[in-house]
């Protein structure tokens, strides 16, 4: 699956270990932004800059994180909808995190396709 389609298109589906893969490289990119934005604020340059890059890189990563997620919901043959469950503090969250982390996902084809990977 080329990389344009896993992180924009709603069509498809991604298994646990993708899914995993994925919630790495947002940690490691958070960490980094994070690294960036204290040297800047320490030093004092370009601060409202700063900020606004800040908040795109926000949206940007909360659609992509729900198209993902929506992903490897339906390859547990799930609607993207139950994604609103983590509308529900704390109790909502770890639920999501152990439907997203920990369910294996349908073998063979399910409404939402078939396996590619």
């Amino acid at each position: 699956m080329p990389l344009s389609e896993f992180l924009f298109s709603f069509k498809g589906r991604i298994n646990r270990l993708q899914y995993l893969c994925y919630l790495l490289m947002c940690l490691l990119s958070f960490g980094f932004v994070s690294l960036i934005a204290a040297v800047v604020h320490s030093i004092g340059l370009f601060i409202e800059i700063w900020n606004v890059l800040i908040l795109f890189f926000l949206l940007v990563w909360l659609c992509v994180s729900c198209i993902v997620s929506t992903k490897r919901l339906q390859d547990i043959n799930t609607s993207g909808w139950c994604l609103l469950i983590g509308i529900i503090p704390l109790i909502g969250w770890i639920v999501l995190l152990v439907i997203l982390c920990c369910l294996p996902g349908t073998p063979g084809i399910n409404n939402y396709g078939e396996r590619r990977f």
